[in-house]
């Protein structure tokens, strides 16, 4: 399964790709310096799962993007 999108913030959006096979889930999340890989050997939870788990440690560590909300 792959799942992409935009994390937008108060400044800026950065795409984000989330991909999960029979192994586990990888998350993508591509700042604007840096890109940002986790990946998980669990295959329990879904992409966006993991995602909002590691959400409120993308916000902290990029004072940029506070104030996170989905957008399609």
């Amino acid at each position: 399964m792959l799942v992409r999108g935009k994390i937008a913030g108060n400044k800026a959006s950065v795409p984000f790709t989330a991909r999960k096979d029979k192994k586990g889930v990888e998350i993508k999340v591509d700042f604007l310096d840096e890109e940002f890989t986790y990946s998980v050997d669990c295959p329990c939870l879904e992409p966006l799962e993991l995602l909002d788990l590691l959400l409120p440690s993308l916000r902290k560590s990029s004072a940029r993007f506070m104030g996170c909300s989905w957008r399609g």
